[in-house]
């Protein structure tokens, strides 16, 4: 759970003879402990710290007044920014579960949202575009695969267009040509209120989904795919407001540092998560330092893909994995664009490989990359 500090009060005792709280002294990292002193139905209250200190926060929904909480120091600018790492009722033993649920099943909600919304992600079948070649055949393979979504919105909306507004963009075509700020732009990542406004849309487009065809109505089956099409869109907003949490939930033995998680959707048909952090370099050179980013994408006509970046020591490695055989055949068409691609961008282009990897293997490097165990679970306090 996310708290943020947004404003602090006097200490109890000092505010009748008009004294000011100094601000404790708080740094990234700390653990503190406070009670839960004033909570409201929208998760905005007051903590007040040992020393008396009160701090008014957001983003408290599903604590209880009066408990003892610990919360630990996510970041201290621009604001104060909290994980709750205990509390006495329970809710953060409860999160925790929560967040390691979300985070080990993104890829399969990936999948559900991607089938719900009407996208195939079924693997590329080559043959179709015999006539095309390299990138072309690429992007003729992922336009091939859309269909009308059986839900919609209370506004209209299908699944694949809520997604597409709601969640930041990123264009598959465009990365290929070598254009690598749309990563950058998506690693500095979304404010709290844009953010939280996410989470909000979809959550109300999982209140107001309902069947496309109205005659479908009737059909127990039906209505059974629509309250797991709901779930999975309540689910999603759940992972979005773990984003800014997350890095800090498992600390590396080895000093490594979380950069960050991020979920998007892709303009040429699909959607996926990255994860980037950075390793080494700890009490040496920043030149041992190497940035990895990890991209799990499930798009449309190709399924599941996997691409790793890793630059260090003014070099670029890239590594694109996938399981399904005959997807391969279609991404091999394009390597030799997307390496061209690459160095007329003047990108520092080391390696560019192209592996088949299967499904262990997968779900073993994206829990590596998220700090988790051989379990898949978190080392949470709770």
């Amino acid at each position: 759970m996310a708290i943020l500090v947004s404003g602090m009060l006097p200490r109890v005792g000092n505010a009748a003879a008009g004294k000011s709280a100094a601000p404790p002294t708080l740094s990234q990292g700390d653990v503190v402990s406070a009670r839960v002193s004033q909570l409201g139905p929208d998760g905005k209250g007051v903590m007040r710290m040992a020393d008396g200190t009160g701090l008014s926060f957001s983003g408290g929904r599903g604590l209880v007044e009066g408990e003892s909480i610990r919360l630990e120091v996510v970041r201290t600018v621009p604001e104060v920014f909290m994980r709750l790492a205990g509390s006495e009722s329970g809710v953060a033993g409860k999160l925790a579960t929560d967040v390691q649920q979300s985070l080990m099943r993104a890829p399969d909600l990936f999948g559900k949202l991607m089938q719900m919304g009407g996208l195939s992600g079924s693997g590329a079948k080559t043959a179709l575009f015999p006539e095309l070649g390299g990138l072309s055949a690429l992007q003729a393979a992922l336009k091939g695969g859309a269909s009308a979504s059986r839900f919609v919105t209370g506004r209209g909306e299908g699944i694949a267009q809520l997604l597409q507004q709601t969640l930041p963009n990123i264009s598959l075509e465009s990365l290929m040509k070598g254009d690598a700020g749309q990563l950058l732009k998506l690693m500095q990542g979304s404010s709290q209120q844009q953010l939280a406004e996410m989470v909000k849309t979809l959550h109300r487009a999982a209140n107001t989904l309902q069947l496309a065809d109205p005659a479908e109505a009737a059909n127990p089956a039906a209505q059974n795919e629509l309250s797991a099409a709901r779930a999975a869109l309540s689910r999603l907003g759940d992972l979005l407001t773990m984003q800014e949490v997350l890095p800090k939930v498992s600390a590396q033995p080895d000093g490594t540092q979380f950069l960050g998680y991020r979920v998007f959707w892709m303009q040429d048909g699909g959607m996926g998560e990255a994860m980037w952090r950075r390793e080494g370099g700890r009490g040496g050179s920043d030149e041992d330092e190497v940035t990895s980013v990890l991209l799990n994408l499930n798009m449309s006509n190709l399924g599941p893909v996997r691409a790793r970046l890793a630059f260090g020591k003014g070099q670029l490695s890239i590594s694109i994995a996938a399981e399904d055989e005959e997807v391969l055949s279609t991404l091999r068409g394009g390597v030799g664009d997307l390496r061209q691609a690459l160095i007329d961008a003047e990108l520092p282009l080391q390696t560019l490989d192209l592996m088949r990897m299967f499904l262990p293997e997968i779900i073993s490097e994206r829990q590596e990359m998220l700090g988790m165990g051989n379990d898949g679970g978190f080392s949470l306090e709770a």
